[in-house]
């Protein structure tokens, strides 16, 4: 294992479904922390109790062996050229940390866009506290100024980020909104709780406007430790957007996709991401044979949820297989291809 690896990458070399490694996991007791890889671990690869399984040895535990090896080598050396000063050798084990496990998905493809942006639902973004005006009407993006601030609830929290509205969620299929998406766009600290609350500005990143929305600064990070599973319904959707804004989606493309927790997905949950199936004419045909041809879905890739909200979630494109666009169906892998539903609906830019 090497820096930068990540499980599905490697799980991708040795299964069909990469995200079912977990099912052939041995957590080995004799380790700590046995369901983490790190780098310079070695993965085996082997059958036990009839079935096959992955199981690790910790990189210090292969340092140790190879120490211990060596040292009956130097040993028996010694032995054979007794002319030689004998040393008496003791087997000494160094410990370095391990630093940072290896993560499932490759977190750097995701961390750039949640360092000042992030989602949230409908509902919450109703009831945020949004900026009034300004103390002494100066321009928003002076700091430090003061603000006042209605719809804040009695808190004991001080520290607040400043985020603005740039893209609004919305379920293609019905036209409703999921959520917002909103920046960062400064920072204020609570002076006096009240309605308007009194808050000063600290920071800025750019223009602040009125009826922007406050939110608790969160120290929470995307999960690193996310492990694949199966959604625990039947799940169907659709990936209604892609971050960054484009009518064509790669590997490792974060998508938008129109179910969240209420309909029970998860973080971790697998999706299989479809091609639609259509009814094409033909017009060679004649007789018993004529009437349209039906084309089942096919799948062509493989979504990982790494972020829920109440109506709407956050993927990694996996893998794809063909290409993928904006308002592909997604489904629970343990659908059968022919019960993808496909809601025909105009394409964003078109």
């Amino acid at each position: 294992m090497r820096s930068g690896d990540t499980l599905w990458g490697i799980a991708s070399r040795y299964l069909r479904s990469p995200w079912r490694w977990p099912d052939i996991w041995y957590l080995n007791s004799k380790i700590q922390n046995p369901d983490l890889i790190y780098p310079g671990d070695v993965i085996l690869l082997g059958y036990e109790r009839g079935r096959r399984e992955l199981t690790i040895e910790r990189g210090t535990s292969i340092v140790a062996s190879t120490s211990r090896r060596r040292l009956h080598a130097l040993l028996a050396q010694s032995h054979v050229q007794p002319a030689l000063p004998v040393v008496t050798l003791r087997p000494k084990m160094i410990v370095r940390p391990l630093g940072r496990a290896i993560a499932v998905i490759p977190y750097a493809d995701i961390a750039p866009f949640f360092q000042r942006t992030e989602a949230i639902g409908a509902d919450a973004y109703r009831h945020l506290p949004y900026i009034l005006r300004s103390v002494r009407r100066m321009p928003y993006d002076a700091s430090p100024e003061r603000i006042y601030v209605r719809g804040l609830t009695t808190t004991t929290r001080r520290h607040y980020a400043v985020v603005h509205v740039f893209h609004a969620i919305r379920d293609p299929s019905t036209d409703d909104r999921l959520g917002y998406e909103v920046e960062q766009v400064g920072r204020a600290r609570l002076i006096r709780n009240g309605n308007p609350a009194l808050f000063e500005l600290t920071r800025s990143h750019r223009e602040i406007s009125q009826g922007d929305r406050l939110i608790p600064i969160s120290q929470a990070n995307i999960r690193r430790n996310i492990h694949p599973t199966l959604p625990s319904k039947i799940i169907q959707g659709q990936i209604i957007d892609v971050v960054p804004r484009s009518p064509d989606i790669s590997q490792y493309a974060i998508v938008i996709i129109n179910r969240g927790r209420i309909a029970g997905l998860k973080s971790g949950n697998v999706l299989d991401i479809f091609r639609p199936g259509e009814s094409l004419e033909d017009p060679m045909a004649f007789g018993s044979e004529s009437g349209d041809v039906h084309i089942r879905p096919i799948k062509v890739g493989t979504a990982l949820v790494f972020k829920t909200y109440p109506r709407f979630s956050y993927a990694l494109v996996m893998t794809e297989h063909w290409q993928v666009h904006v308002l592909a169906p997604v489904a629970s892998p343990q659908i059968n291809p022919r019960n993808v539903k496909f809601i025909k609906v105009a394409r964003p830019w078109d």
